[in-house]
């Protein structure tokens, strides 16, 4: 494994009876497969030298990659075992028997052919890992319960080699993440050996006095330690573009109205593709695609049905809100192969309606569109969500209908439309649910008007006889926990219907005061590279000793080299004028409206910051900051930014002065982050020996610009802060 940057350790556990009982985890955790490793290595109550080094070792990486069958939930079977009531037989363990107790087992049923297979990353291993990892395996016997017979397969390989096997695993892979999931399983941690080994050996029962007679009391022996780790099996998503057919330099623009039309267009046209080419699929498809029944089974869950969603161009006011992209989502349990999906619909053909010309899906060349539906891998999830298509709820929630001719002798008192609403945010929170959303869940408004200006009211999507205009409704819900996107809801949800978009807030940077201990003429890169010290040892404290700090945070990939985006990462800056502290995401950085996907993990870790060892720049002393973008001079637009920080050159202009050549970077580096080109006034110079050109300088733009404008080869560490102008 020798010069190898990302050697990987995999282990291949098949279950003999492609059943599982250790529920109600699945896949079966990373925890249980430990402590199915450690009962294999003892020897009795001891484990051997090589077994608990191994182990050891094993317990510090980070929390490893799954790959599991695709599984179904079997027949619930009852079985009568003791329970621990043996007070009621006077506390005599002998008695035992006579107590008995149902418990209900539901196993996980699969091929037993496909195994559970385990991934981990290491850097450094003990000496003959080879032999000894092999070795742990071999000795593994069980999985979960004692029914649960199994054996195993490790190998040590490259993280490339690791990849193929994942790939070419059938089943669904399983992703550890820093945000939040549904699927959260028990990891190993530092201390996880030795705290089984201690619930080993504590007593199991005691005796005690009570008067003259002697008692057998049961003891609870100490749980083991793991640390509760996210999982994610997300889909796998491809997003298209609509172009008018022979013309692929411009994008088609759908009328949002046509959503369910053009949706049904696009299946049947992947239905036709892939049944001509892969006939043995045609029964699949009618299952897991159209959502129909078959003579070979039901319609597959909603969960694992393949979804076509339209995506209506937002994010700006004047946008005209026509469908000009398709994101296609591949559950990991669907029973159709991602790579024959998206083969059919790339380069497809499709008439969304009568008299409309034909249009051809091709493959978006940037994701960048999904964000204004919260589509993120990662992050804080986002709560307050509103209808771009509105939602079909069931009939229970339908409008009465007004003849248009009878408008006045028909029309509605104030209680009756309190009821329909009523209704219907009762069918909203069911439909949430419908859509795996369980959380608690705040239904703020009902209505068929549109929340977005140029959007369309409730009645313009309308589709005889299946979504009547009474079902239909525009709604806007915030989610306790809170969900990454798409969110698709309601009974059309598989036809373009209730897609919802997350409401975007500007967060604004992470700010600190000053309140004491800055020495005078503080060196701001100094503090500001103590500052950055700071946010990275607490952020690898919040994640865990041993797991790598996100590329995100760090500007570098797990490697140490510099990341592909340069300036994709946090950036930290001071503000020495109003004494303060500021932390920038990337979105912040870029100026995008919404929220930092990453800005959880940032609050965790900075949260109790109170005190700020800055070296020769003093002992700060700190406390959180509310920063309001409409009067700060660093967020509010300004026509004039000035220099708060020094401003270092990327490149130096050659047989030009140091005003030229600073005044020439700025303007090439205020391109680069998608600013008009200013006109630049340099007030000061200078120089060092290996810190290149530097200076300060006044920006003018012709028009007013949003901060915060941070530029320059330092704009991480402190450097090229600016900050807007009293008009």
């Amino acid at each position: 494994m020798t010069g190898e940057p990302h050697p990987c350790l995999v282990l291949q556990v098949w279950l003999h009876d492609g059943r599982f009982h250790g529920g109600p985890d699945w896949p079966p955790a990373p925890a249980r497969v430990f402590q199915a490793l450690v009962a294999g290595a003892a020897r009795g109550a001891n484990l051997d030298d090589d077994g608990r080094a191994i182990l050891s070792w094993l317990e510090g990486l980070p929390a490893p990659r799954i790959a599991r069958p695709k599984a179904e939930r079997g027949q619930p079977i009852k079985l009568y075992v003791p329970n621990n009531d043996l007070d009621a037989k006077g506390g005599d363990p002998n008695q035992v028997a006579g107590l008995r107790t149902v418990k209900q087992v539901r196993p996980w049923i699969f091929d037993a052919r496909v195994p559970v297979m385990y991934v981990w990353r290491f850097e450094d291993a003990p000496s003959d890992i080879e032999r000894r990892w092999g070795a742990l395996a071999d000795r593994l016997y069980q999985l979960g319960r004692g029914v649960d017979a199994a054996y195993a397969r490790a190998l040590t390989c490259t993280d490339s080699e690791a990849e193929a096997l994942l790939t070419r695993h059938p089943g669904v892979l399983h992703t550890p993440t820093d945000g939040s999931s549904s699927t959260e399983l028990d990891v190993p941690m530092l201390g996880t050996l030795e705290s089984l080994e201690h619930r080993f050996a504590s007593a199991r029962f005691s005796t005690v006095r009570e008067g003259r007679k002697t008692v057998t009391v049961f003891a609870q022996p100490p749980k083991p330690r793991f640390l509760r780790t996210a999982y994610d099996a997300p889909p796998a998503r491809r997003l298209f573009e609509l172009h008018p057919e022979a013309e692929l330099a411009r994008l088609a623009a759908v009328p949002m109205e046509l959503s369910v039309a053009l949706v049904e267009a696009i299946r049947d046209g992947v239905r036709a593709r892939l049944a001509a080419a892969l006939p043995d699929l045609d029964d699949d498809l009618e299952r897991g695609l159209v959502g129909r029944a078959t003579a070979r089974g039901p319609a597959v869950p909603a969960a694992d049905r393949v979804r076509i969603i339209p995506l209506a161009s937002i994010g700006h006011a004047h946008v005209d809100k026509s469908i000009r992209r398709i994101l296609v989502e591949v559950p990991a349990n669907s029973l159709l192969p991602p790579a024959d999906l998206f083969w059919a619909l790339s380069g497809l053909d499709v008439v969304p309606a009568e008299a409309w010309p034909t249009l051809t899906l091709v493959e978006a060349p940037t994701t960048d569109p999904l964000r204004h539906y919260g589509v993120s891998t990662q992050g804080s999830p986002l709560q307050r969500w509103y209808s771009v298509t509105p939602v079909a709820l069931p009939p229970v929630a339908s409008r009465r209908r007004i003849d248009p001719s009878r408008r006045h002798e028909e029309s509605k008192g104030g209680s009756e439309r309190s009821e329909e609403e009523r209704r219907a945010k009762q069918a909203v929170l069911q439909a949430l649910r419908h859509a795996g959303i369980r959380d608690s869940a705040l239904v703020l408004a009902v209505q068929r008007e549109p929340f977005e200006h140029n959007g369309r009211r409730a009645e313009q999507f309308e589709v005889k006889p299946r979504f009547p205009k009474e079902r239909l409704w525009h709604v806007s819900v915030e989610l306790q926990a809170g969900v990454h996107g798409p969110l698709v809801i309601g009974d059309g949800r598989f036809l373009g219907l209730g897609v919802l978009a997350p409401v975007m807030q500007r967060v604004g940077p992470l700010v600190f005061a000053i309140r004491d201990g800055l020495v005078p003429d503080a060196d701001p890169e100094g503090v500001a590279k103590a500052f950055r010290r700071a946010l990275l040892a607490r952020a690898q404290d919040e994640l865990g000793r041993g797991r790598a700090l996100p590329t995100w945070l760090t500007g570098h990939t797990d490697d140490g080299a510099p990341a592909a985006h340069g300036h994709d990462h946090v950036a930290v800056a001071v503000d020495l004028v109003r004494r303060r502290l500021l932390v920038f995401t990337p979105e912040d950085l870029h100026r995008e409206e919404g929220r930092a996907p990453n800005r959880g993990l940032l609050d965790r870790a900075l949260r109790g910051l109170r005190e700020l060892r800055a070296g020769p720049n003093g002992l700060l002393r700190l406390e959180p900051a509310p920063v309001d973008p409409t009067l700060d001079p660093m967020l509010r637009p300004s026509t004039t930014w000035v220099s708060v920080t020094p401003y270092r050159v990327t490149r130096h202009l050659r047989a030009a002065s140091a005003s030229e050549a600073l005044s020439a970077d700025l303007r090439a580096e205020c391109g680069r982050w998608g600013l008009p080109v200013p006109t630049v006034d340099v007030l000061e110079t200078s120089s060092a020996e290996g810190t290149g050109l530097a200076g300060r300088a006044r920006l003018r733009f012709q028009r007013a610009i949003a901060g915060p404008i941070v530029l320059g080869r330092t704009l991480h560490l402190g450097g090229g802060l600016f900050i807007g102008e009293e008009r």
